[in-house]
């Protein structure tokens, strides 16, 4: 079958490249063909885009800072080319999701991601795997609620990735989904470690005794948190993406093979909180209120709620979760079961 993937436009976001590169590789294995919709983005006109793309071929600004993130994507992710949301891509079947996919504000054109550009008598296969609202609030306004809430209700199957995304749909769009595992979770540590040791990015991997830190917003409280507790616990801080909107991010590889060598990892991200529990490692998460906290509830379904931090947390916290490792054991089986539940479920619609 051929299948066309809707998520973020993935480029500038390490979780958002590798959700999208876990859900292909899946659908790959299942037999389907399958790309991923570069889009919705806001046509820029002729000249910007020229300019772009000099700056990035000279090395500077923005473009410098991504470069190897848009190599990345270029090298393993099958996506089209920009798409602007006015025409209708040719597919058997369209998969939307995962990441905040439904939280208006990320996106341009939010009604691209309820398939409104599809035309009314369409036969293509409909299905959201484990899309987001990335809050368990509403933002969207009422006509948005309308509109959105009678084109979900003609999917075929509609998944979220945060339970609470349930209880949004019934109570907003009038829909009934499920909860599924983020697409990264459809893979075990194997697999990611594999990928990394063979992924032409990574060039150096981070040295055993690191404390791995992957801040989305940087800010002197979390950096303070996590130089005292590196003083504390005898680690050497590999810092993963440090401010600067023009520091260059490092390779994709990087950031699976940092995780994996490191000893405790500190993030406010929701992937590298996901990663942390593939690969095994002892982890903490920061709050992160403007980002939304309803992304770390897989923490509580885990049994493991006490890794997200609380305002009054600090470094005899981290060093607790540090030095008591037993609780990151027993979530192997969860994750286990996660991984089968979200296959069963793509097997299942898409068959």
């Amino acid at each position: 079958m051929k299948i066309t993937v809707l998520t973020h436009p993935p480029a500038k976001n390490y979780g958002g490249i590798l959700q999208a590169l876990a859900l292909t590789g899946v659908l790959a294995e299942l037999g389907h063909e399958c790309s991923v919709l570069y889009g919705p983005v806001k046509k820029k006109s002729f000249f910007k885009r020229v300019f772009e793309r000099l700056r990035e071929a000279a090395g500077c600004g923005r473009e410098k800072a991504y470069r190897n993130l848009k190599r990345f994507v270029r090298e393993n992710l099958p996506v089209t080319e920009p798409w602007y949301g006015k025409t209708v891509p040719e597919s058997e079947c369209f998969i939307v999701g995962s990441d905040q996919v439904w939280r208006p504000a990320y996106t341009p054109l939010p009604g691209a991601y309820f398939l409104d550009f599809l035309p009314p008598g369409s036969t293509a296969k409909k299905i959201a795997y484990a899309a987001s609202f990335g809050v368990d609030s509403w933002e969207f306004s009422p006509a948005q609620t309308e509109k959105y809430g009678e084109l979900l209700r003609k999917f075929d199957a509609v998944s979220v990735r945060e339970k609470s995304g349930i209880s949004l749909c019934r109570e907003n769009f009038g829909c009934e989904a499920v909860q599924m595992p983020d697409p990264t979770l459809l893979h075990d540590a194997e697999f990611w470690r594999n990928f990394a040791a063979g992924s032409k990015d990574v060039k150096t991997h981070p040295e055993k005794g690191t404390l791995f830190t992957y801040f989305l917003d940087p800010s002197p409280e979390k950096n303070s948190l996590a130089d005292s507790f590196a003083a504390s616990a005898a680690l050497q801080r590999d810092d993963f993406m440090p401010a600067g909107k023009k520091t260059v991010r490092r390779p994709v590889g990087e950031f699976i093979s940092g995780i994996d060598g490191a000893k405790f990892v500190l993030t406010d991200s929701f992937h590298g909180m996901v990663f942390s529990m593939i690969l095994g490692k002892p982890f903490a998460v920061t709050g992160n209120l403007k980002r939304g906290m309803t992304r770390f509830s897989l923490t509580a379904e885990a049994g493991i709620p006490e890794v997200v931090l609380t305002g009054n947390d600090g470094v005899e916290k981290l060093l607790e979760l540090y030095s008591d490792i037993s609780r990151y054991e027993k979530i192997k089986a969860f994750l286990k079961r996660e991984r089968e539940r979200g296959r069963q479920f793509l097997t299942g619609y898409l068959s």
